[in-house]
């Protein structure tokens, strides 16, 4: 038993469960207008996962989007500068992938290894 850093493939195994990427942000989302700005559009948390809008630390030590996007972090893309990381914003209850560059901080949720 252990822990490790998500792959791409278990983000989007996990958006798929969810119901597809339209819907897949509302249930990762922490519920409210603490941790997002209103409207935190779809919001349920039915994932009890309650990604929260940190937004992301750049690399010069500033910080971007807060309470806008809960970007997860994932592994290394192809290349060394990206990673993947699974995205969620305020307005929406969709979910999204993307890989932004690795030289930034985002949040990170572990995959438990069983």
């Amino acid at each position: 038993i252990g822990f490790r850093i998500p792959l791409l493939s278990d983000f989007t195994q996990l958006i798929s469960y969810l119901g597809g990427d339209s819907v897949a942000g509302g249930a990762l989302k922490q519920i409210g207008t603490s941790v997002f700005i209103s409207p935190n559009s779809g919001a349920t948390n039915s994932s009890g996962l309650s990604v929260a809008g940190a937004g992301t630390r750049l690399s010069g030590g500033s910080y971007s989007n807060y309470r806008i996007t809960g970007t997860l972090l994932g592994s290394y893309a192809s290349g060394a500068r990206t990673v993947n990381a699974l995205n969620c914003q305020y307005w929406t209850a969709a979910a999204n992938l993307s890989t932004p560059s690795a030289l930034n901080a985002y949040s990170l949720r572990l995959v438990r290894i069983t």
